[in-house]
């Protein structure tokens, strides 16, 4: 029967809205859905990279008190060696290792497509693809281990020679070769340590990384005590690298196979030596400023500079772990979602203004508290505290830079960000030329901030002339920075007084996010997320007794797949054959089991290769492969994203122990008991 013609024209332009509703509800949730995932693991990155805060601390504090400044200064010297001879030892293969592998570099910079492109020219099946990306990882891990070997080794044999150069003299001659060993420890670990961030385990990746500082700072307090001076720093600092990179590795032994090719060398390399002008570009920018004031000021001034450096790093750890979890998280089915709902660049501009917030906040904290921060370190170096708010400024701009690299898409990106990390050395060198006649200290700093300043608006610039530029919240942003300002400002002009100084910075932290709500910086969705995170840090988990009750509802052969995939952990293989049904039966039925306990069931004629996918129990690599081939067939990443959330309360649903047994004449299985019948 066939409505009014005027009733079914009304019925047509009702559609329209309904599904224009139902789009933006969908793109809300899957944006809601990443900030969410995004700021719980970038909060547990970023609390892995705080736990060094304190046991940095804890080095500045002993380290200073048995090493006075001078001597301190030397030693700065030698780690700011040892950091670019860290990076120049396997150039090339640390980051060809990582692109050639998972399609996104060790320092955060992606390969676009990285190996895929060539995997779909060959047609290779996803099991294949997955095995050879293992094979390069063990073989990259190998090349960079022997290649760093031998060339920190020749470094150590021209140590008297660079003792003489760069330091104190020949008395330092031991101390250089232990800064070489600790660059030979260190590069293998800037390579291992990365397998759990892009495999996307935070708090894998956060206890990992807080392994290698608690190492090497009990070694170093033990060495000091023990009279071992700053010799000892950097023994300890080797040994306790080369724990925690042996550490590292036994943790992710299923991400390695070790079947080295010779070919393996040429193929990583051609990954990474495209890289090899940033990586350069990236070690002079971080290690100029003490090697530049080592020639131009005293050695304790240099140790000034270092302790306050060291607190001022502070801010950019939630920095850092924001950027280590928004590089893998891209390619996860959850963001895949929210950018095909909302729009890559759209996307990218909500992210970025997540990032920028976070740093702001944090920046005001430690500017704020500079005074009573440079207590941690010994009485001489109370000077350093006037140094901490503007290198605190300076590496808050580098996260920046490094966040807009990400937000943007314009062509040449990766170029540009090579070349202005070039260029950054211009503006720095002529601020530096002509401030450091007034002060070599400030002048190398205020250098620093000004050269940071001038390429984070050059690639702003490049983004704005893109015909696709991305839609920063240029006003929300703004405001922000001038909030974070004023309190900043506000609190520097109080009376001298520590107490009051001390009041007006705890006040000021508490004020400046309520005057970003009250001026709408900070929206409705941002509280959101907060309140989210929050509690996605200490998360409600669903009890076993409630995780049985949900079972209990599902129709019985859907719950045969769902306890034998799920609690007893088996492979869709082994529970089909367990089952005596075909794998893909048994993946379907899992699919449809799942979407009966989230409250949505039905079945699609897909759904034996999304349980595949759901059942996956392998790497992140491998598991991304999976998920990309699914994307080819048409298969929603925010239902992948909810499929998973939901196997995990299925495994909470009873003992790991098998539910089903064979019977004794080797009959068919038995009838697994629901979970009411197990508990009876």
């Amino acid at each position: 029967m066939r409505l009014p013609k005027r009733k079914r024209n009304a019925g047509a332009a009702l559609s329209v809205p309904a599904i224009s509703a139902a789009t933006e509800a969908r793109t809300t949730r899957s944006m809601t859905l990443f900030g969410e995932v995004a700021m719980r693991d970038a909060t547990i990155f970023g609390l892995g990279m705080a736990a060094i805060v304190p046991l940095g601390m804890v080095s500045v504090a002993v380290t200073t008190r048995f090493l006075p400044p001078a001597e301190f200064g030397h030693l700065a010297v030698l780690f700011a060696i040892a950091s670019i001879l860290t990076v120049l030892s396997a150039i090339g293969f640390s980051t060809g290792t990582m692109l050639a592998t998972y399609g996104i570099g060790d320092g955060g910079d992606d390969d676009m497509d990285g190996v895929d492109a060539e995997v779909a020219e060959r047609g290779e099946p996803v099991a294949a693809t997955i095995a050879e990306r293992r094979r390069l990882l063990g073989s990259g891990v190998l090349i960079v281990t022997v290649v760093s070997g031998l060339v920190c080794a020749v470094v150590a044999l021209i140590a008297p020679m660079l003792a003489d150069l760069l330091v104190g003299g020949s008395r330092w001659t031991g101390a250089t070769r232990w800064m070489a060993a600790s660059a030979w420890t260190g590069t293998i670990w800037r390579t291992v340590h990365q397998v759990y961030r892009l495999e996307r385990r935070p708090a894998a990746w956060s206890i990992v990384n807080s392994m290698r500082p608690i190492l090497v700072v009990a070694a170093t307090v033990a060495i000091l005590f023990a009279g071992g001076g700053a010799e000892g720093v950097l023994e300890a600092t080797a040994l306790g690298t080369a724990a925690a990179v042996a550490i590292a590795i036994l943790g992710t032994l299923p991400c390695y196979r070790l079947r080295f090719r010779w070919a393996d060398v040429g193929l990583i390399w051609s990954y990474g030596v495209r890289w090899v002008p940033l990586h350069l570009a990236r070690a002079a920018q971080a290690n100029v400023s003490i090697l530049l004031l080592s020639f131009l000021a005293p050695a304790a001034t240099v140790g000034f500079y270092q302790v306050a450096n060291r607190i001022g790093q502070a801010p950019t750890f939630f920095g850092e772990g924001y950027i280590f979890a928004w590089v893998p998280l891209e390619r996860s089915p959850i963001a895949n979602a929210a950018k095909e709902h909302k729009g890559t660049r759209a996307f990218e501009a909500q992210v970025f203004l997540l990032f920028i917030l976070a740093t702001l906040g944090l920046l005001v904290v430690v500017t704020l508290s500079a005074d009573v921060l440079v207590h941690i370190a010994a009485p001489a170096y109370s000077s350093a505290a006037a140094l901490i708010p503007i290198l605190a400024a300076s590496q808050a701009l580098d996260l920046v830079f490094r966040g807009i690299y990400r937000a943007t898409g314009f062509p040449n990106r990766r170029y540009w960000f090579t070349l202005l990390l070039l260029i950054w050395i211009v503006p720095y060198a002529g601020v530096s030329a002509l401030a450091v006649s007034f002060s070599p200290l400030y002048g190398v700093i205020v250098a620093q901030v000004v050269a940071w300043t001038i390429v984070d608006g050059w690639m702003l610039y490049l983004d704005a002339r893109n015909e696709e530029p991305t839609p920063f919240p240029w006003r929300r942003m703004g405001l922000a920075t001038v909030v974070a300002a004023a309190c900043i400002g506000i609190v520097g002009q109080l009376p001298g007084s520590p107490a009051v100084h001390l009041g007006g910075a705890v006040v000021a932290v508490i004020v400046c996010p309520i005057l970003m709500r009250l001026m709408g910086v900070i929206t409705p969705y941002h509280m959101t997320i907060v309140r989210t995170l929050l509690r996605s840090l200490l998360p409600r988990r669903i009890s076993r007794k409630e995780a049985r009750r949900r079972l209990a509802s599902v129709p019985a052969r859907e719950r045969d797949a769902l306890l034998l995939v799920g609690p007893e952990k088996l492979s869709v293989e082994d529970a089909a054959s367990r089952l005596q049904v075909p794998p893909d039966l048994v993946s379907a039925r899992l699919v449809r089991g799942l979407r009966h306990i989230a409250g949505a069931p039905g079945a699609l004629p897909v759904d034996a290769s999304i349980g595949h996918y759901v059942a996956n129990r392998g790497t992140t690599l491998e598991r991304d492969l999976v998920a990309g081939h699914l994307r080819e067939q048409g298969i929603d990443f925010l239902e992948l994203h909810h499929l998973d959330k939901t196997m995990k309360v299925v495994e909470r649903a009873g003992p790991r122990r098998s539910r089903r047994r064979s019977s004794p004449n080797g009959g068919p299985p038995q009838q697994v008991p629901s979970p009411s019948e197990s508990r009876s």
